[in-house]
């Protein structure tokens, strides 16, 4: 708490394939992100290809810098997503 400006926090998501199914939530905006699908960059990306996404995304209206990492089955198999974003400006006044 309190590295982020004006006390935000950033988000944090688990996808099953391409679709959000668990999420943080974001304190200022009071919103969970379940049920959203990535878009096709990220999932070709994360599950086809198994490299991390790095990049800017909008939550809840507000720009993040988002990273996506594959998420494997005990047999290595690619099955979902973790995600972590923080807030790229100030979410107050």
């Amino acid at each position: 708490m309190g590295s982020l400006p004006d006390q935000a926090e950033g988000t944090t998501a688990i996808h099953v394939g391409d679709t959000s199914v668990a999420s943080s939530r974001q304190r200022l905006q009071g919103q969970r992100a379940i049920g959203e699908v990535v878009d096709d960059e990220v999932g070709s990306t994360v599950l086809d290809s198994g490299r991390p996404w790095l990049g800017t995304r909008s939550f809840g209206g507000l720009s993040h810098v988002a990273g996506y990492e594959p998420l494997v089955d005990g047999e290595g198999r690619r099955v979902g997503m973790l995600m972590a974003a923080f807030p790229t400006a100030r979410t107050c006044a």
